[in-house]
């Protein structure tokens, strides 16, 4: 049976109307109520008479949202909290639980695999795309030094591509043997990890291209663009050693 305590709560601030000062009482409150999921607080940031909220965000948890006033005596604030609340509700983006096992442990839908390049560990990439083939998710692999594909750098960060099935997402239907995506250009090898990092983090479709953007070894972020009309070469496979 559920409980007071099982419910996810959404909290939306107005940082125009809360002072910055009430936040663990009025937090301490809401928990009365339920978990708090979401917890958003929205102000035109640039005024200095939210600053004070600035100090207690990221203690709190609360990810702050601009809203700038473009019309004078109008609230802009209001009216996004608004749309926001009304998306969160109909979306239903508070009440969802992670897939377990029968143990209640974190199910998995795909591992790494020996000798693979994807051998160390397996990362999500940006959210799961639906085809008329399935479900696409784009992930981020490792390759382990020892036990991986010799082909590739040892430690070495790529892309990988795997399929779920669209009536059953939780089956993997199909998964590259090679990474589509690996550690070409030089300042894809620098900064912290100089084995090699390309880490998917991002994919937007933008006037007909696909826009992939990326960490480079923790030294910067760079974005890849796929053209389906005009589709590049693959990255050539180096050879076995």
């Amino acid at each position: 049976m559920e409980t007071i305590k099982d419910l996810r709560l959404a909290v939306l601030i107005d940082a125009d109307n809360v002072p910055y000062s009430n936040i663990k009482e009025m937090l301490e409150e809401i928990a009365k109520y339920g978990t708090p999921t979401f917890k958003r607080i929205y102000a035109d940031w640039t005024k200095p008479t939210v600053s004070g909220w600035k100090g207690v965000l990221l203690e709190s948890a609360i990810t702050p949202v601009q809203q700038y006033s473009y019309t004078s005596g109008k609230n802009a604030t209001d009216s996004a909290m608004i749309i926001d609340a009304m998306d969160i509700l109909y979306s239903d983006l508070v009440n969802w639980k992670p897939m377990v096992n029968k143990n209640g442990e974190l199910r998995a839908l795909i591992s790494p695999r020996q000798g693979y390049f994807d051998s160390d560990l397996t990362e999500c990439g940006p959210p799961a795309i639906i085809t008329d083939k399935g479900i696409l998710l784009l992930y981020n692999g490792k390759n382990n030094p020892v036990n991986g594909d010799k082909r590739f750098q040892g430690n070495s960060y790529c892309g990988g591509q795997v399929l779920f099935d669209l009536n059953d997402p939780t089956k993997a239907i199909a998964r590259l043997d090679v990474p589509f995506f690996r550690p070409m250009e030089p300042f894809e090898k620098s900064g912290q990890y100089v084995n090699g990092t390309v880490f998917m983090e991002g994919l937007v479709f933008f006037k007909k291209k696909w826009f992939l953007y990326y960490g480079c070894a923790d030294s910067r972020v760079a974005v890849a663009i796929y053209d389906p009309a005009h589709p590049a070469s693959p990255d050539p496979l180096p050879e076995s050693k």
